[in-house]
């Protein structure tokens, strides 16, 4: 089968490293994988098996706003191009599934559009998220979400029914750990809907009782400043890291005794699910999205509200003053994991591939 997949980039990202776990698979299973982004590939974090064609189209460092513009059409119609040699195509995000959609009408090359977040904070909202819901339901094959959750968000957001649900599998392969210390892991972008700033001051209320342990944050992006203030102004300059993100990061959640995913909404978390396959102690919040699938309340994980630092606090509490607790949990949440198998995961992307390539497009 010759897979088109298509997303925005390949940067430090949840999307970005399932679309590449995903495009690794197929070249396994013998597809033709070919991966197209709008921005080239100089700037991917994530890589790829040599059998993986690659396909980017903007220079980042272009930024007028003419040019923005000038690219969206060159690639859409790289997209059209590519997809002409396509049997199915796959495209993550919303503005790399409007381009998409877009781009291959007329073309009779069935589009399966995967959305990776909440429609609470994704480009459901948006202008180019109501065109989305409108070209999904008229020309998308298939629409992939992570959970039924986010079907029924969408499904009463866009009206959208018949919605398939996949969840992510662990990306990278967690050896058991053999050591764990005094660490509290949280690893995701720096942004507002990772919401760090409510962790930063849950640990503020922890801190000075366990002098010996740190909060470890690992991500980028526009908040890193604002959150390196913070730490400064609560005095925690040398009980917080914030560091740069890491393709080993396996060895992170293998070193950690707990995981913190603090999050307002999310999609099906990658973090949290290979943080519970390792066998971290798991808190996180109960936002909208897939957390709960992963992180079962008191058997195997810890839930607090969102935004609520004084819970999360208690939650932290609880577990680094408690070492049988974090390794109940951590061994409870490393089986629950092992529900998200690799191999069946990739299998149901090829079910729906498959099925989109024998069904056809809705509408050309």
């Amino acid at each position: 089968m010759r897979v088109l997949l298509v997303t925005v980039h390949l940067r430090c990202g949840g999307a970005e490293r399932v679309m590449s776990w995903l495009a690794a698979r197929l070249d396994a299973l013998g597809h033709e994988v070919t991966l197209a982004t709008w921005f080239l590939p100089i700037d991917d974090f994530y890589a790829l098996p040599p059998g993986v064609a690659r396909v980017g189209v903007r220079d980042d460092t272009r930024q007028a706003r003419f040019q923005f513009h000038v690219d969206r059409v060159r690639f859409i119609r790289r997209i059209r191009q590519l997809a002409k040699d396509a049997d199915v195509v796959l495209a993550f995000l919303p503005d790399a599934n409007v381009a998409t959609l877009l781009a291959t009408i007329g073309l009779g090359v069935p589009v399966v559009v995967s959305e990776r977040n909440h429609p609470v904070w994704s480009g459901a909202r948006r202008r180019s998220g109501r065109l989305g819901g409108w070209l999904v339901r008229w020309r998308a094959a298939a629409f992939v979400v992570q959970s039924a959750d986010i079907a029924e968000a969408f499904r009463l957001r866009w009206g959208i029914t018949g919605a398939v649900v996949i969840p992510n599998a662990p990306a990278i392969a967690i050896a058991a750990a053999t050591h764990r210390g005094p660490v509290v892991l949280s690893v995701g972008r720096l942004v507002e809907a990772k919401d760090h700033a409510t962790l930063i001051r849950a640990w503020a209320r922890v801190a000075s009782t366990y002098p010996q342990w740190t909060l470890r944050i690992i991500g980028e992006g526009p908040l890193k400043q604002a959150l390196g203030t913070m730490v400064q102004q609560l005095g925690l300059e040398h009980r917080v890291e914030i560091i740069e993100p890491r393709v080993d990061i396996g060895t992170e959640f293998q070193a950690a005794s707990i995981f913190v995913l603090p999050s307002v909404t999310e999609g099906f978390p990658n973090a949290l699910l290979e943080a519970a396959a390792s066998g971290c102690a798991c808190i996180a919040t109960d936002c909208p999205g897939a957390s709960a699938d992963i992180v079962d309340h008191g058997s195997a994980g810890l839930l607090v509200p969102v935004g609520d630092h004084v819970a999360l606090a208690a939650a932290l509490e609880s577990l680094v003053g408690d070492a049988g607790q974090r390794e109940e949990l951590g061994e409870a949440a490393r089986v629950s994991a092992g529900r998200f198998d690799a191999d069946t995961v990739v299998g149901q992307w090829v079910q729906v591939l498959s099925h989109a390539r024998r069904a056809g497009v809705l509408r050309t």
